[in-house]
């Protein structure tokens, strides 16, 4: 799916297929995310045991903060990021897409009452974000 575009159905039936699918493809992708997610989770518990022995064997040892984020204007340029920053990075794509899954839901619900009409109709529905902001139908 693109992140905006224009998509035209000939019956509520094609539309909730569409849907179904979009929905299907995320759930699927964030679970492969929540699996990455995992495994950077325990990485980090791997690095956290790591810096407590060596705290323990050397006491001067300090791990510096990494200063290595650049702020633009609608991103964050990071050079050489550290896992636990790699872990914040994947929780905020996961939660927008968790909320978007939830949306798209939420829409598939309510349009379900639409299924009831099997005369042709003309759908057009535009998409901003992968997320369906308006829908047309015209008879």
């Amino acid at each position: 799916m693109k992140s905006s575009e224009i998509r035209e159905y000939k019956s509520p039936d094609e539309l909730l297929v569409a849907l179904d699918e979009d929905i299907n493809e995320l759930r699927k992708l964030l679970a492969d995310n929540l699996r990455k997610l995992e495994d950077m989770r325990r990485r980090v518990d791997q690095q956290k045991l790591i810096k407590q022995t060596l705290q323990k064997i050397f006491p001067q040892y300090r791990a510096a903060e990494p200063r290595n984020a650049i702020e633009l204007r609608e991103a964050q340029l990071v050079i050489g990021p550290t896992v636990e920053q790699e872990i914040e990075a994947m929780e905020e794509v996961l939660d927008l897409m968790n909320r978007k899954l939830n949306i798209l839901l939420s829409i598939r619900k309510e349009l379900e009452v639409l299924s009831q009409y099997k005369s042709s109709l003309r759908i057009v529905v535009y998409y901003f974000d992968g997320i369906p902001r308006r829908i047309h139908i015209s008879y």
